[in-house]
């Protein structure tokens, strides 16, 4: 809590008393602002230039609602938000109410004592720790607050999400582990839900891989800062659990559902390492998370094929979804890193362009995990990014492999010990692996040709940058006598005797 004020703004106490619960008899006698409610109200509030703490002076608060009941003085901001049922929502505030939960000081002095001794901190939307991407985002519907605990600087952190099922296997944990072994190298935290299964496994993976990770909880925030799962981690200020609800409400499926988009926008993309389907019957909540995102287009989404048959929610991400723009790309582990990065740092379509022109590949850095703006700063793009579902399919790391290795060091000196074939460092992986590849099918004494489907089916990213790519580069080891092609007839290659 070092890194958070600890003295509670008038302000951001009064957005308390409009917005939260404090205890059992809250829940019986008053009925806070939803998130509608209380959106619509701020904006209101902002358009006439009061602040939230002017309603705690009895002649302001009357002021407010003398204005607020004359219907013009809402033109103005309906034209501004987005919310449905806005004459409803205005019409459900009333003196009356605003009067009866803004009469809970005590309640809130006491909650915030007991929540300031588990360590609880507060982000009102005014805080400058408060995430960005959820007010240009989600705008009025935004949370009015965020309660955590840890290490609240972890919330502006590169991170790359994670999503799937609590009723993981034990393949479906191992898949966690590759994945988050992979983003944690290449410079990105874990963000999920800290949930039972895939939600707690990849951060506790990332936790332990020295790396860093924050939780979006649906309930019961007090309980999980005594949680000996996570206590060390949040000793250590490697780890920050937040939540958009009071830090003492219990688990509702409602919850769960709503706090999926967070994950999504404290992300720079989301894997979903397995999900059911939703049907009539039951509704999957990494399903209908990840659909919402593909909707709204907020970040890429990766999604797994590390099981065989695939899971049946993953299968349908990656066929599309009706009324949703999808495209499912192939990638492996095995694939190109600086492709990777790339994609979760919105720089993919330029670094596709650039490979199908035979250029210079853009430099995207391998453990860079920002986009520098144009005033020096970095940041993550949000926004206008494509979401594309990225299939993803785990295979076991060998010392020949050029793909992740087990820690940032090894993986720079395997990248180094490349032969230099172009100018171009993607070209000269390539050709590295493709050297492997041969190697795997080579008969002792005998001049081995390999056939081009074998080296589409090793190299699986080539259907989605364009096979006219593969070919521009086999023709350019063909002429730098790299490769030798058996006939102008036939794509059939091999390796140069001295090779």
């Amino acid at each position: 809590m070092d890194n958070i004020e600890k003295t509670i703004s008038e302000n951001t106490k009064v957005i308390l008393l409009l917005t939260t619960y404090f205890n059992n008899h809250d829940i019986r006698q008053c009925k806070p602002l939803t998130v509608n409610g209380y959106g619509y109200f701020a904006r209101w509030l902002n358009t006439f230039e009061y602040q939230p703490s002017d309603l705690l002076n009895q002649t302001k608060l009357d002021e407010v609602f003398e204005r607020w009941q004359s219907p013009e003085n809402h033109l103005l901001v309906k034209q501004k938000v987005a919310l449905n049922k806005i004459d409803q929502t205005i019409n459900d505030i009333t003196s009356q109410r605003i009067s009866a939960l803004l009469d809970r000081g005590v309640s809130l002095s006491m909650a915030l004592e007991k929540w300031s001794a588990a360590g609880v901190w507060i982000l009102d939307r005014g805080h400058t720790l408060y995430p960005p991407q959820f007010k240009s985002v989600l705008k009025e519907q935004a949370p009015a607050v965020l309660f955590g605990i840890g290490n609240a600087q972890l919330l502006s952190k590169p991170s790359v999400g994670f999503v799937g099922s609590r009723d993981a296997d034990d393949e479906d944990l191992e898949a966690t582990d590759h994945y988050v072994q992979m983003i944690n190298n290449i410079g990105f935290q874990v963000v999920s839900g800290g949930a039972k299964g895939i939600d707690s496994r990849s951060m506790l993976s990332s936790l332990s891989n020295g790396n860093s990770s924050v939780g979006v909880l649906a309930d019961s925030l007090l309980k999980a800062s005594v949680n000996s799962q996570w206590r060390p981690y949040l000793k250590s200020n490697s780890l920050a659990l937040i939540t958009p609800f009071s830090p003492e409400s219990r688990f509702s499926p409602a919850n769960a559902m709503a706090r999926n988009k967070f994950i999504y926008l404290l992300s720079q993309a989301t894997i979903v390492v397995c999900s059911g389907e939703s049907d009539k019957n039951k509704k999957s909540g990494t399903f209908e998370g990840a659909k919402e995102n593909l909707k709204n287009k907020w970040v890429p989404l990766f999604v797994s094929q590390h099981k065989t048959p695939i899971h049946s929610g993953n299968l349908s991400l990656l066929k599309g979804l009706s009324r949703v723009t999808t495209e499912a790309k192939p990638l492996s582990l095995g694939a190109d890193l600086d492709y990777l990065s790339a994609v979760i740092n919105g720089k993919d379509a330029g670094y596709k362009e650039s490979i199908l022109n035979n250029a210079t590949p853009i430099q995207v850095g391998l453990f860079d995990s920002t986009t520098e703006q144009e005033d020096g700063s970095t940041a993550s793009t949000i926004q206008n990014r494509k979401s594309d579902i990225i299939p993803l399919k785990p295979v076991k790391l060998s010392n020949d492999d050029l793909i992740i290795s087990k820690t940032i060091e090894d993986h720079k000196l395997a990248l180094s010990n490349v032969e230099i074939v172009s100018d171009m460092p993607l070209l000269n992986s390539f050709y590295q692996q493709l050297k492997v590849l041969f190697d795997q099918h080579a008969i002792p004494g005998v001049q081995e040709y390999i056939d081009i489907k074998l080296i589409e089916e090793r190299f699986p990213e080539f259907e989605m940058m364009g096979k006219t790519a593969l070919d521009k580069w086999l023709k350019y080891l063909v002429d730098k006598k790299l490769l030798i092609r058996s006939s102008k007839r036939k794509k059939e290659f091999c390796l140069p005797i001295d090779c």
